[in-house]
């Protein structure tokens, strides 16, 4: 699955469209102009990871093969926060799509106790651009 969503998000209008319209980021047109799309074989799951404009960083998971538990969102937002860091991003966006997921408040939870107002968790029920 994930490799099929790499192959969609090589072009630049597809990253567009999935950073401002799926998610709703305000990020200007311009930063569009550059971008990393890679497949990455993550501790404990697999993922993509999207840079855009030397700015953000989007890890994107398939949850209907993974099962998620409150601390796996947490590690997996702790290990996104911290490449954001180490590469001197502005903010770092957690995309889980599944038909099987959704939010809980537990992990809204989690997301805020990190004291981290530029890490952001969304919930897609499917890949928006297939």
């Amino acid at each position: 699955m994930l490799r099929s969503w790499l192959a969609r998000l090589s072009e630049k209008d597809n990253v567009q469209a999935l950073v401002q319209d799926a998610l709703g980021c305000a990020c200007p047109s311009t930063v569009f102009d550059h971008f990393q799309v890679q497949y990455m074989q993550g501790d404990p799951v697999p993922f993509i990871q999207i840079i855009v404009g030397n700015r953000l960083l989007l890890h994107l998971i398939h949850t209907d093969s993974t099962m998620l538990s409150q601390e796996l969102i947490l590690d997996l937002l702790k290990k996104g926060r911290n490449e954001r860091d180490r590469r001197g991003l502005n903010r770092f966006r957690l995309v889980l799509v599944g038909s099987h997921i959704s939010p809980r408040k537990e992990w809204e939870e989690e997301l805020s106790s990190l004291k981290d107002s530029k890490v952001h968790l969304h919930f897609l029920p499917e890949f928006p651009l297939d």
